[in-house]
C-alpha cells in the first residue's frame, strides 16, 4: 500500500523552491528525532542536490537520546553534517552559524578575495510537515516570526526571516513527498506528520502497539497496569486489554479498535511511554583494514 497526499500548496512550494535555489548558499533539513529516515524528503534532497546541507533532528527531548547520537554517527558517516536539537527549549542560532560557517569557509574566502560585500549567510529551511520547522525559525529569530501549529500543513507560504546570529532564512511550508511507502506512511502517521483521517485509524494503533512491544514493552504495561507477561501476547490481544482498561467498549461489550488506537496515539506523542525513537539507527559500517 501506498499513499498520495500532495495538497496544491505543496507543489507549489516546491516550485518556488526550485526558482529561489539560486539565492540560498546552503539547505537545513528538518527531521523529526524519533523517525530520522521516515521524516526525510529525498525529492526534495536531489532538488537542492548542488547546495550544501545541513540536517537538524528535532524533537530530540521526544527521542531516545543514546539512539538519536547513533543517528547523528550514522549520518556522519555516510559524509552529512548532523545536529539533534529541541526547538523549543533552545536557540540553536550560534551552533548553526557556526556548523554553517564551516561548511561554507571556501565559499566565504573566495568573497572576501573579490572584495564582495560580506553579507548574512542565507538558508534555505525545508522539512516534511509538523517536523517542527516554524517552531524552530522562531527559536533561531527570537520572536514569533513563523506562524506555529499543530496540524500538518499550517505553513502556507514562503518567507525570509532574520536572526541575531548573521543568518537569514528562507521558511517553507512543510512538504511531503510525492508518494509514500505503507512504512513510511505508518511512521508519518504515528508522529502526526500527516493527518489522522488519512490512513485507518486503527491500522495506525495497531501497527504503533507492535513497534512499542518491541521497543518499550515495560512502559505499555506499566502504562495500562497489564499483568507482566501480557506484552508477550499476540498484539490484538494486548489491544483488547488495553480497550477494556481504558473502557473503549462499544455498546455491547464489543471493542472500539478505533478509540483505542485514538488513546495509544495520544498516549505516544505526550510521552507517556517515555521518549521513544520508533526507528532503528543502521548499524555503523566499521572502516576496512
Amino acid at each position: 500500500m501506498s499513499i498520495n497526499w500532495y495538497p496544491g500548496h505543496m507543489k507549489k512550494a516546491t516550485d518556488e523552491i526550485r526558482q529561489k535555489l539560486s539565492l540560498v548558499d546552503l539547505c537545513c533539513e528538518i527531521r523529526d528525532a524519533r523517525i530520522p529516515s521516515s521524516s526525510a524528503n529525498e525529492a526534495l534532497r536531489l532538488l537542492t542536490a548542488k547546495k550544501k546541507h545541513i540536517i537538524l533532528l528535532n524533537k530530540k527531548d521526544m527521542a531516545d537520546a543514546k539512539e538519536t547520537e547513533k543517528w547523528i554517527q550514522a549520518l556522519q558517516q555516510k559524509g552529512q553534517t548532523a545536529l539533534a536539537i529541541n526547538a523549543v527549549h533552545e536557540r540553536p542560532a550560534k551552533a548553526l552559524y557556526d556548523l554553517a560557517a564551516t561548511l561554507l569557509a571556501e565559499e566565504q574566502s573566495k568573497r572576501k578575495e573579490q572584495s564582495r560585500i560580506n553579507r548574512e549567510i542565507r538558508l534555505l529551511v525545508y522539512g516534511i510537515p509538523n517536523s517542527g520547522k516554524s517552531t524552530f525559525i522562531n527559536a533561531m529569530s527570537g520572536k514569533r516570526s513563523a506562524a506555529v501549529g499543530d496540524r500538518p500543513g499550517f505553513t502556507k507560504q514562503q518567507q525570509w526571516i532574520k536572526t541575531d546570529a548573521d543568518l537569514l532564512l528562507l521558511d517553507t511550508p512543510g512538504i511531503l513527498p510525492k508518494k509514500l511507502t505503507e512504512r513510511q506512511s505508518l511512521f508519518l502517521a504515528c508522529t502526526g506528520a500527516i493527518r489522522d483521517d488519512i490512513l485507518p485509524l486503527q491500522d495506525i494503533g495497531y501497527w504503533l502497539l507492535e513497534l512499542l512491544l518491541t521497543l518499550a514493552p515495560k512502559a505499555v504495561t506499566d502504562r495500562y497496569s497489564l499483568a507482566e507477561n501480557e506484552g508477550e501476547r499476540e498484539t490484538l490481544g494486548v489491544m483488547e486489554s488495553i480497550a477494556r482498561y481504558t473502557g473503549s467498549l462499544l455498546r455491547g461489550g464489543e471493542i472500539d479498535y478505533t478509540r483505542t488506537a485514538a488513546i495509544l496515539l495520544d498516549d505516544f506523542r505526550k510521552l507517556r511511554f517515555g521518549r521513544i525513537t520508533l526507528e532503528s539507527a543502521p548499524i555503523a559500517q566499521k572502516d576496512e583494514e
